[in-house]
């Protein structure tokens, strides 16, 4: 095997490997699927034109965030190889940014939005930022067999500054649009409004990095 079948083999599994998390448009789902799937607005209005939003599960009778997690990207099905290869080591992609939809597989649950990333590096210079919604974060659950729309967000930042996550009004009609893309989902979707909780944050610096929230001093505010 040569050095350029070698190199091909690689970005292959890379790009293999850093998929975007969202559910495939052939995705085979009914009512009587063992994970429930998400469907989430976005109108990207930030810099970072690749953001990566990273949920997780809480124990809704304790508060206490647990392991399993998910890290759900714009969908990449509409690029080319070369452009996800791209995507994938700038942050950024081909497309203006703009509104999009993260349809996504969860095991059944309560979830919360534990973060929001993005990153742009271009060889001469990056910009990174991580934002967690301690104040505030939606919170939702996952529901096995159903499909539930979670609303629509935007998302707003700029290169070297923070990034923030803004509600805004659903669109059930135009999520339902989207949803119909995937022709093997035939359960119906329902629109459930995510509970905004506060969680406790201990921040403390990772390695040489930004301070993050530390995920052992987490509790959800459950009371609210």
């Amino acid at each position: 095997m040569n050095l350029r079948h070698l190199w091909l083999l690689s970005t292959a599994a890379l790009l293999a490997a850093c998929g975007s998390g969202q559910a495939s448009r052939d995705v085979q789902f009914d009512q009587s699927s063992a994970q429930a799937l998400l469907v989430m607005g976005v109108d990207v209005r930030s810099d970072y034109k690749r953001p990566s939003f990273l949920v997780r599960m809480f124990d809704p009778e304790t508060g206490q965030p647990m392991k399993p997690q998910k890290t759900i990207h714009p969908r990449d099905d509409i690029l080319t190889a070369g452009q996800k290869f791209s995507a994938y080591f700038t942050g950024q992609d081909a497309r203006p940014g703009g509104h999009s939809y993260f349809v996504f597989e969860l095991s059944a649950g309560h979830w919360f939005l534990e973060q929001v990333n993005g990153m742009y590096n271009d060889g001469f210079t990056s910009y990174s930022s991580t934002v967690q919604f301690s104040r505030g974060t939606p919170t939702f659950e996952a529901v096995p067999g159903r499909v539930t729309y979670l609303g629509e967000y935007a998302l707003a930042g700029s290169y070297g500054g923070g990034l923030s996550l803004m509600q805004l009004p659903a669109d059930v009609e135009r999520a339902r649009t989207e949803l119909n893309s995937f022709s093997q989902v035939s359960s119906e979707m329902t629109f459930v409004e995510p509970k905004v909780r506060s969680y406790e944050c201990v921040k403390t610096r990772i390695l040489w990095g930004e301070k993050k929230c530390a995920r052992s001093e987490m509790v959800i505010d459950i009371s609210q």
